[in-house]
Formats: structure tokens, sequence, C-alpha cells
């Protein structure tokens, strides 16, 4: 099968403002629309880097949205990744990564347009998720203040770091890898991840932000480990602090109450 070309929209700018849509698949429908782009044909590549400009230029965040917004930039990575493997054979019938996340849009372009923005979150997310992610289990504590966990340091500023993260450990496809007929992928779940960060914590008490995802190559871990630190925020398990502006971003545990 033979995929978009993504400099068609190399181009493509992001100026929607977050009180203009519900959530993420709004936003993504939004990006699609703007630009003009044919939905059964998504330029997964540039639509992933718009997608993670717009997160990270949030003006104002708040933990549901964190979560649910890298949530989709997981999916979008992660469909990324698959288009840039090398096919095992020229098979015109394989099977496109994007066409689970196209069908999730034409369904929410149908509710879109029948209901006029009228349906709730909730109600979409039952459509559009079958079954509840790792975040959703966790998402039953009690919301927490954001100053009581967050020093010196904003959800943007995190969220901006993190995607510094992604950009500076962008793998590409290169020769060598063209070899393999296929990439083995063993990713934890956004549970096992917090697990491992609160083990770690309780042997090394502090954590630099970057060491997080030192030993990471796969995007997709890196998001599932993001979610899991977000997770973490939720339910107070951790402290972020940043003592100076541009300073190590430490992770610690939260030891009050």
């Amino acid at each position: 099968m033979v995929y978009m070309g993504f400099s068609e929209v190399s181009h493509m700018s992001v100026n929607i403002k977050i009180e203009k849509f519900e959530g993420p698949m709004d936003l993504l429908y939004r990006l699609v629309e703007k630009n003009k782009l044919d939905i059964k044909d998504i330029p997964i590549a540039e639509v992933t880097e718009q997608y993670m400009e717009y997160v990270s230029s949030m003006a104002v965040l708040d933990m549901d949205n964190v979560s649910e917004f890298m949530l989709m930039a997981a999916t979008l990575i992660a469909i990324k990744s698959k288009m840039l493997l090398p096919k095992i054979n020229d098979n015109d019938n394989d099977e496109d990564p994007r066409e689970e996340l196209i069908q999730k849009l034409l369904e929410y372009k149908k509710y879109k347009e029948a209901s006029e923005g009228l349906i709730s979150r909730e109600e979409f997310s039952k459509i559009l998720y079958k079954e509840k992610s790792d975040v959703e289990k966790y998402s039953t504590v009690k919301k927490v203040r954001a100053e009581d966990v967050l020093i010196g340091i904003t959800l943007k500023d995190i969220t901006e770091a993190f995607a510094r993260i992604l950009k500076v450990n962008n793998i590409k496809i290169d020769n060598i890898r063209a070899e393999f007929k296929s990439v083995k992928r063993d990713l934890h779940t956004i549970e096992q991840k917090i697990d491992l960060i609160l083990e770690r914590l309780s042997k090394e008490q502090n954590i630099e932000f970057e060491e997080l995802f030192k030993y990471e190559a796969e995007k997709l871990e890196k998001v599932v480990t993001f979610l899991a630190l977000l997770e973490l925020i939720k339910m107070r398990k951790i402290i972020i602090n940043q003592d100076k502006m541009f300073g190590k971003i430490i992770i610690s545990e939260y030891l009050h109450g």
C-alpha cells in the first residue's frame, strides 16, 4: 500500500485555542479539517508533529487534559513508527497502520456533524474506546492541587521538557535497520511504569527528569513513562521540583499525608 507523502502539509500551522475543542480527538479532527486533509489518507508524521507542538504550547494545562492528550500522542507516535518500518513484502493488501484511527475519526466526524458538538466527552469515549485504559483505571484518585506537588515548575514546563526529549531522541530509519524483517517491542504498561518509578525512588530518593527517559529507545515507551509520571502526580505520590529557570527537573517521593 502506498502512503501519502508528508511534504504536502509541511507548513501546517497550529492556531487553535484550547477553549474551542472538546478533547484530543476533537483537536485531531480540527487539525485535519483546518489543513483540508483527507481523513482517509492522513499524513501521520506531520499531524503527529503538529499535535505534539500544540500540546507543548497549551497556555493552561490540568492533569486530566494532559493525560488525555498524551494518550492520543502515544497513539499517533505508535502509528508513525509502524509506518516507518520496512514492509515484509509488497502485498498491496497489507493493513494500513492508520486504519483504526481513521475509523475513529470518521465516527467522530459523523457525530460531530450530527450533534453540533452537543455529545459529551464521556459519550465519545464510549464510542471511541472499548476498554478502559491504564490511565482511566488509575484516575479514580481525588484531584490534587498543582502547587502541592509542583515546586518552581508548571505542568506546561513539564510537557515542554518531555516534548524536547521526544524531539532530541527522534529515531530515524537507516539502511541498517531496513534489513530487519521486524522490530520487537516489549513495552511496559502505565501501571508497570508507575511501579518501576516508585521502586526506583525508594532506592534513589531523587531522579532527574531526563534520566527517567535516558535508556528508552522507543518513543512510545517514553510516552508511557510520561503518562505514568502524570498519574503519580495526580495520585500525590511524587513531587517535581525545579529550583531555578532552565535548571534540572528533579522527581522525588511525596512524603506528606
